[in-house]
């Protein structure tokens, strides 16, 4: 039952997510390439953390609060994790449906990707995989940050659970009926 709520709260805006993505980062590729070469592909991924799953994991967190406010910070910190690993699994799931078909590549990001793919390994060489992994880092945790801000928010909007006390005054004493169980 929990996982769900996780999962139902990710899945639209990781495939908001997805549109976003084909919008912005085909423009972002072809528009910077000429100019940052082989930085481009850090560069415009790093420009996509922080415009697109930075600001959708706070989204999913959001959600997952307003229907679930127990979940508690760390909720709100998982909800984030679980918005970037669906949001992953999607990418992937499209790179696969592309290599059968040239329908889904609607705006041009797979070629584009592939050109700052290709400048970036030949600029930075055997190190090349250093950078998709530190940034794939700085996704998760970027994610997780923003998913605690998104929590925070909505239990912020709604406010925090009235704290009811059971206690005895000194003056009289009279047993609150929520206490009395």
């Amino acid at each position: 039952m929990k996982i769900r709520s996780y999962l139902i709260s990710a899945i639209v805006p990781a495939l908001f997510g997805l549109i976003l993505g084909e919008l912005l980062m085909t423009r972002m590729f072809l528009l910077l390439q000429p100019a940052l070469g082989s930085m481009t592909f850090g560069v415009v991924e790093l420009l996509g953390v922080l415009l697109i799953d930075g600001p959708l994991a706070c989204l999913t967190a959001f959600l997952l609060a307003r229907r679930r406010p127990q979940v508690g910070p760390r909720g709100g910190m998982l909800a984030g994790a679980v918005f970037l690993m669906a949001f992953l699994l999607l990418i992937v799931f499209m790179i696969a449906l592309r290599q059968f078909t040239d329908a889904l590549d609607v705006f041009g990001l797979a070629a584009a990707l592939a050109t700052a793919v290709r400048t970036a390994s030949e600029g930075f060489g055997p190190l090349f995989p250093i950078v998709p992994l530190t940034i794939l880092a700085f996704d998760a945790v970027f994610c997780m940050l923003t998913g605690l801000v998104g929590f925070h928010l909505a239990t912020g909007l709604v406010g925090a659970p009235e704290e009811k006390s059971c206690h005895v005054n000194a003056n009289s004493i009279h047993i609150q009926p929520h206490c009395a169980g």
